[in-house]
């Protein structure tokens, strides 16, 4: 098949806004959508290989597999191996067992699995697995196994005739890309991590060798085409974010994008296809697929170790690192091997693509049969990350009316069948509820709770950013009130939302684009943010009140710039003060100023304050991040466990005044 260099120039295309976006360059909130590329080029090059041996009837499945695992395998078995050295030092028992089985699924090809199974690909915990971005590779690897086979059989099938093969592979591309957009709608996980929803995007290269390439177009039509291609790229990297549903129909913008840059480049090249030609674009695109395995485990391994996102200079670091170490490995160990320099023999790569996977397999399969080698710390750190477990709670879907996130639960004395209040919130509020638990059921009381991750307990209020739509379930919690005459309301949230921006925290990239919180007022005005929250958090008052309910309303315990019960854990390891942890208390208090001013608002009697900030920053200096060799926080923002028993006693007012 042909060299053409605007094909490495379009690989750098992919690559680059792939890693600015995992580097929280915010401009490229949808940097993402460069795998998408990579999965048309793939498809455009494979068919290309194919489809070359098929017509000369040197069609060989042993040669085939033996080019894939002379481009794929060297770079990737250096990567996991190196990032198994650094994770074996640094990460903790849970998350090296995760990094274990996120391993055994990368030499199996079926990380891609693993991740559906365990993680959304935007979710927090993707933020400690060093290899989550092998699950591409993954879909890459299972279409190479399968797809010669399908084009083997069609091509026989349809005697070689071109375009009735062409016509098969565009009925599979549209069984596929309905399968993706059915997923989407009801398992989105499945649909961004298998081949099965992604596979279309690899047959739309296919398409363009097979058809495409032969359709003709004047040199007008080509420049347009290309630069239509780049503005679809370029809309698809600047306009689309975490929140935006994907693959779905979101994902044509950038696979259209690809073939139509690929397209007219084939017959001559365009404006687009010599930018793309250029000898930087061309030398980042040799080295892309490098940069692509070691921009990951760089960035998790960086942050890990350091307990917060990274500074400018720190970013620009990782990226430096990324590149000199994806030319080295280039130049050094991708090249030899694809060009016969080393391990020449068919025999020798395929003995060497043996022994890596089945290292790897064992290796992976072991550090999760081991739970991750605990004892590569001091129990004194270990306890940090090992003692946050929940006490029972009766807890089922919250029922009709109520989104499928929403449970309710039963706390407090549960040989009591009458609740005496309801705790209505997010995941704040289910991660506080064992303190106010634990003394409800001392003083008798049985209680509700009603939470749903993401949403905040306030009616009519939205978040754009997640796309999580909430005013419906909050209208269900009120009726809900109504309807069971509760008496006593406790509202618990991370009320920060309110604020533009998160601060510190392993995931800054959840600062995406636009308002955070929306509400649309009376007048049918749209407000947004502080306002939003405001008008939110006084008409829920409002309703309230109607409703003759008392109110109490927790304030939110102090936000940390790290994951405190890792870091904590790995300050015990490295023997440092893990008061250093603590955070000034001036600090959270200017934080949450414009929420506090909002509350300060209320003078109804009816309505009383609860403020974790009194015991947790009992000495008017610092905010306490531990207690007695214990965290009080399992992650940046919500208390463990052990934290909201530790709090037990801020709820005894609100006890106390129940009927």
């Amino acid at each position: 098949m042909k060299y053409h260099p605007f094909i490495n120039g379009l690989r750098a295309i992919a690559v680059v806004p792939v890693i600015l976006f995992h580097y929280e360059v915010r401009a490229f909130s949808g940097g993402y959508a460069g795998v998408d590329v990579f999965f048309v080029i793939s498809g455009f090059l494979i068919t290309g290989l194919l489809m070359g041996m098929l017509e000369k009837r040197e069609f060989s499945l042993l040669t085939f597999y033996e080019r894939r695992a002379r481009r794929i395998l060297p770079a990737l078995f250096f990567t996991c191996f190196l990032t198994f050295g650094f994770c074996w030092f640094y990460f903790l028992p849970d998350d090296f067992a995760k990094f274990g089985r996120a391993l055994a699924g990368a030499a199996a090809f079926a990380s891609n699995f693993v991740f559906a199974g365990e993680t959304g690909y935007f979710a927090t915990p993707a933020l400690v697995e060093p290899l989550l971005h092998t699950w591409s590779l993954a879909v890459e690897e299972q279409f190479y196994i399968f797809y010669p086979l399908i084009l083997y059989a069609l091509y026989r099938a349809v005697r070689g005739k071109r375009d009735r093969l062409a016509a098969c592979l565009g009925a599979l591309l549209l069984a596929s890309f309905a399968l993706n957009l059915h997923t989407i709608a009801h398992q989105p996980a499945d649909a961004f991590y298998l081949l099965h929803t992604r596979a279309w995007e690899l047959l739309a290269g296919a398409l363009t060798f097979l058809w495409l390439k032969d359709v003709k177009l004047n040199a007008a039509c080509g420049e347009l085409a290309g630069i239509a291609g780049f503005a679809l790229l370029l809309f698809s990297f600047f306009y689309y974010d975490a929140g935006t549903p994907f693959p779905g129909w979101a994902a044509v913008a950038p696979v259209l994008g690809t073939v139509l840059l690929i397209w007219p480049n084939l017959q001559r090249l365009t404006l687009t296809g010599r930018i793309l030609s250029t000898r930087p674009t061309v030398a980042v695109g040799l080295v892309s697929y490098a940069m692509y395995l070691y921009h990951w485990p760089i960035l998790v391994i960086s942050r890990y170790y350091l307990q917060h996102s990274l500074t400018g200079l720190e970013t620009g670091i990782a990226i430096g690192c990324t590149g000199a170490l994806a030319a080295a490995t280039y130049f050094l160990f991708e090249q030899p091997v694809r060009e016969r320099r080393m391990l020449a023999p068919r025999r020798a790569i395929f003995a060497f693509s043996l022994t890596g996977l089945l290292a790897l397999g064992i290796a992976g399969v072991v550090a999760a049969k081991a739970e991750g080698f605990p004892g590569r710390f001091p129990s004194t750190a270990l306890q940090y990350v090992t003692d946050d477990k929940s006490p029972p709670q009766e807890c089922t879907p919250a029922g009709e009316g109520f989104g499928l996130a929403a449970e309710k639960c039963r706390i407090g004395d549960l040989t009591r069948s009458k609740p005496a209040f309801l705790v209505w919130g997010d995941s704040h509020a289910d991660a506080l509820a064992p303190g106010l638990s634990a003394v409800a059921k001392q003083r008798g009381k049985m209680g509700l709770m009603i939470w749903a991750a993401g949403c905040t307990p306030l009616v009519n209020l939205d978040r754009p950013q997640r796309k999580i739509h909430c005013p419906a379930e909050n209208d269900a919690v009120i009726r809900f009130i109504r309807d069971q005459k509760i008496k006593t309301v406790i509202l618990i949230a991370r009320w920060d939302l309110a604020l533009p921006y998160e601060e510190g925290g392993l995931d800054g990239s959840r600062n995406g684009k636009g308002p955070r919180l929306a509400l649309r007022t009376e007048d049918g005005r749209k407000v947004y943010d502080l306002d939003a929250f405001a008008g939110a958090f006084r008409d829920t008052l409002a309703a309230l009140k109607q409703l003759g309910v008392r109110v109490w309303v927790v304030k939110q315990a102090p936000s940390y710039l790290e994951y405190v019960s890792t870091a904590l854990a790995e300050y015990a390891a490295r023997g440092r003060d893990v008061t250093e942890l603590n955070r000034p208390l001036d600090e959270v208090l200017r934080r949450r100023a414009p929420i506090d001013a909002v509350f300060d608002q209320v003078r109804d009697p009816s309505v009383g304050f609860i403020d974790p900030v009194k015991k947790l920053c009992a000495d008017g200096k610092n905010c306490l991040a531990s207690v007695n060799g214990h965290s009080l926080y399992r992650d940046d923002t919500h208390v463990s466990v052990y934290g909201a028993l530790w709090l037990r006693d801020m709820w005894l007012p609100v006890v106390t005044a129940m009927k």
